[in-house]
C-alpha cells in the first residue's frame, strides 16, 4: 500500500526525507519515502512537494548528513531573500488597513443603529 503526502509550508525535501529516514530506522515506521515530486510555485514563503510513501521502499541513498546540509542551504537560501521581507511587510499593511476598516466599521452610524439587533439575535434566551 502506497501513501501519497502533499506539503505545502516551510518544510522542504530535505528535511522531510531526513525525518522520514530517522522514523524508519527507529522502528516507528516501516514506510520509506518511494518518490518525490516538487513544485516550486515561486513564493519564498511557501514550497509544495508531493512525497509517497511505502512499505516496499528502499533505504534512501542519501546519507543524513547531506540531507540536513540540504534543509540548510534550503533554509539560508530563504531567510536573506527580499521576498520574505516584502511580503512581511505586505501583510503588516494588510493587517492595519483591516484594523482600521473595522474601526471604521463599528463607530460607523450604521452599526451604532443596528446594535439592538445585534444584542437581540446574540442573547442566550433568543437561540433557546
Amino acid at each position: 500500500m502506497n501513501i501519497e503526502i502533499c506539503m505545502v509550508g516551510n518544510l522542504r525535501p530535505p528535511i522531510f526525507q531526513y525525518f522520514i529516514n530517522t522514523l524508519r530506522k527507529t522502528g516507528y515506521i516501516e514506510s520509506g519515502v518511494m518518490n518525490f515530486r516538487t513544485n516550486d510555485h515561486g513564493s519564498a514563503l511557501e514550497y509544495e512537494f508531493y512525497a509517497i510513501l511505502s512499505k516496499s521502499a528502499p533505504p534512501c541513498a542519501i546519507p543524513d548528513i547531506d540531507l540536513l546540509k540540504a534543509a540548510e542551504r534550503d533554509l539560508l537560501v530563504v531567510r536573506p531573500s527580499g521576498d520574505v521581507k516584502e511580503a512581511d511587510e505586505t501583510l503588516r499593511q494588510r493587517l492595519a488597513n483591516a484594523e482600521g476598516e473595522l474601526i471604521a466599521l463599528r463607530n460607523s452610524t450604521s452599526w451604532r443603529l443596528t446594535a439592538p439587533l445585534r444584542y437581540l439575535k446574540d442573547r442566550p434566551a433568543a437561540r433557546g
